[in-house]
């Protein structure tokens, strides 16, 4: 059986702020299985992360990323992409999917 709803939530409420207090979060937006209620067993807990921090060492900043991630749950499978990319600055149709049809898990300036 899949994670609960809730439990995905506290888990990426967890890795957000943990997040910040190194990075410059703009936004994290969960997409793939559990964004889109298909979860099973197997899968991941999939997350775009946008912060000015990153789209200078993708494999570096994936790396401090997954460091991240083993204090909270080893299934989040993060992502990072500069701010720009969320603005569709990156042209890169896998990034632009994401922005249209995850669901935004946290945003700078919301509460």
């Amino acid at each position: 059986m899949a994670k609960s709803a809730d439990s995905v939530e506290k888990k990426l409420k967890d890795f957000v702020a943990l997040m910040r207090e190194t990075y410059n979060i703009y936004a994290v937006v969960l997409y793939g299985s559990y964004a889109e209620g298909r979860a099973t067993d197997d899968s991941d807990i999939d997350v775009a992360v946008f912060s000015d921090d990153f789209g200078k060492d993708p494999y570096e900043e994936m790396k401090a990323l997954f460091r991240l991630r083993r204090q909270i749950d080893t299934d989040i499978e993060p992502l990072p992409f500069s701010r720009d990319a969320y603005f569709g600055s990156d042209s890169a149709e896998f990034v632009n999917e994401i922005v249209r049809k995850g669901k935004v898990i946290y945003m700078a300036g919301r509460t």
